[in-house]
């Protein structure tokens, strides 16, 4: 198994009652007030030592406390971990490197008290609760609850082989599930919540130092939002695929022929390619659901053996829309910004673990792009906008229908009030498609993403799985590496 540096954190996790217990890090490192369950005390100002870098004596509660500076250095002095040279870590905006006698783990008895080692890497057991008041005072990524301890809030947050459930991190389901050595058979080793063989874990890993190239398929669809659900409706419905809208004001039996009368009428007015193009902007969402990523990732050797430092980058975008690829890369997608951060990974047990890290990509740009996509693809390459397509075919629709309305039904002025509510509607609905093209351009999104893949050959990586977390919620996803 991997070897893998012990680094001290920076988090204060709490004060004993009366004062006592504070200890300095035996190689210098942050002072770290011990935790009894006793109310919060002083840990800065006079007679204390200054706060860590990033973070600055405050009130809390009226004690002062070492809370983290919301007005810290802009980034590129060197205080915001860049460059963190490896074996470094970037730690609440600090840059820290591992202590000469930092503790290496291959197995949980190697590791401090209320530790495991789970991926190569000494780590809190995740079995024993962490006591809290604040976040601050919680290993981030957790947060702390309202029973007083630390929380998980997504698989993301967990070690490498852990999932998040009900706030706490376990081991996903199948079998030989576990959390320490101890709890696998005596020929196995507990990894990354799994027991596995002794045997496995004692090859000889590859070098998977270099530049491979990935596919991943991320299911962002499980945590992106629903861009034009709330006019969803009438896209299908100008698509004529049976979905119909309320004729607001009208009874219900006048709805019924107004709807089966505008099925025909939309069929004969519009022309089939605006058919088509609504129907693809009413299916954005499907089209959404899975996105296929190609992407180049380089790793380089870290200061122990088997641990890696690395990054990746997107080349390009694929999304299938009722079996046609539509392919999107940096030169095609306007405002396309996609910026990664650097990751840890490791060759554990022949697994391939990269750790929680974050990308910051321009996920409104790619679906506007996709947008429009969609309406070049739908309308046979005729326009190559959804303002064009719209603008070509909503002109005199509703008049059209008011009139076909007046001539079919027996209803007082029923023609003027489905001429208002079409007229309101699809009004409203092209508004809102082409407010979300513009919208989304605005911005980028922070992905977190954490991922681990067999080894199965020295230049495969193959099966891999991600987990990750966007706009607060949670996704999946599998790749593939080979290089």
């Amino acid at each position: 198994m991997v070897l893998a540096l012990s680094i001290p954190s920076l988090l204060t996790i709490g004060c004993s009652e009366g004062g006592g217990g504070r200890m300095r890090d035996p190689d210098g490192g942050t002072v770290q007030p011990t935790f009894d369950g006793g109310p919060l005390e002083p840990e800065c100002g006079d007679g204390f030592d200054e706060c860590p870098t990033g973070f600055l004596c405050a009130a809390v509660g009226g004690i002062p406390r070492c809370v983290p500076d919301p007005d810290r250095p802009p980034p590129g002095d060197g205080t915001d971990c860049r460059p963190c040279d490896a074996p470094g870590e970037c730690r609440m905006g600090v840059c820290v490197q591992p202590s000469d006698s930092g503790a290496f783990c291959e197995f949980d008895p190697e590791c401090g008290e209320d530790e495991l080692c789970i991926a190569g890497r000494c780590t809190h057991d995740p079995r024993i609760p962490i006591p809290c008041d604040a976040s601050m005072m919680c290993p981030p990524p957790l947060t702390c609850g309202e029973d007083g301890v630390c929380h998980c809030a997504f698989t993301t947050d967990c070690p490498i082989g852990l999932e998040c459930t009900d706030g706490l991190c376990v081991p996903g389901p199948g079998g030989g599930a576990c959390f320490a050595d101890d709890m696998c058979p005596p020929e196995d080793l507990c990894e990354a919540g799994r027991c596995r063989p002794r045997t496995v874990c004692d090859i000889t890993n590859p070098d998977l130092a270099g530049t491979w190239t990935m596919t991943s398929t991320l299911h962002v669809g499980e945590a992106v939002p629903a861009w034009i659900a709330d006019v969803e409706d009438i896209f299908r419905f100008l698509g004529t695929d049976g979905t119909c809208i309320d004729w607001d004001g009208l009874p219900d039996w006048v709805d019924m022929e107004i709807c089966r009368l505008a099925q025909p009428f939309i069929a004969e007015y519009l022309p089939p390619w605006s058919r088509d193009v609504f129907r693809a902007v009413a299916d954005l969402n499907v089209v959404l659901d899975t996105w296929v990523i190609d992407e180049t990732m380089t790793l380089r050797a870290g200061a122990v053996a088997d641990s890696y430092r690395g990054t990746h980058t997107w080349d390009r975008v694929t999304f299938m829309y009722r079996a046609t690829p539509i392919v999107g890369d940096p030169l095609m997608v306007r405002d396309w910004r996609f910026s990664p951060s650097e990751f840890n990974a490791s060759a554990v047990c022949g697994e391939f673990n990269i750790e929680r890290h974050t990308i910051n990509v321009s996920i409104g740009s790619i679906v506007a792009w996709l947008l429009d996509a969609l309406v070049y693809e739908g309308s046979g390459r005729r326009w190559t906008t959804l303002r064009e397509a719209l603008t070509e075919v909503a002109g005199g629709f509703c008049d059209g229908l008011a009139q076909a309305a007046e001539d079919a039904v027996d209803y007082p002025n029923v023609g003027t009030t489905v001429d208002n509510v079409c007229t309101g509607i699809v009004s409203a609905g092209v508004d809102a498609a082409i407010d979300a093209v513009v919208n989304a351009r605005i911005g980028a999104d922070a992905i977190t993403l954490r991922g681990n893949a067999t080894i199965s050959g020295p230049n495969t990586l193959s099966p891999g799985r991600w987990d990750g977390t966007l706009v607060g919620r949670g996704f999946s996803g599998t790749f593939d590496a080979r290089r």
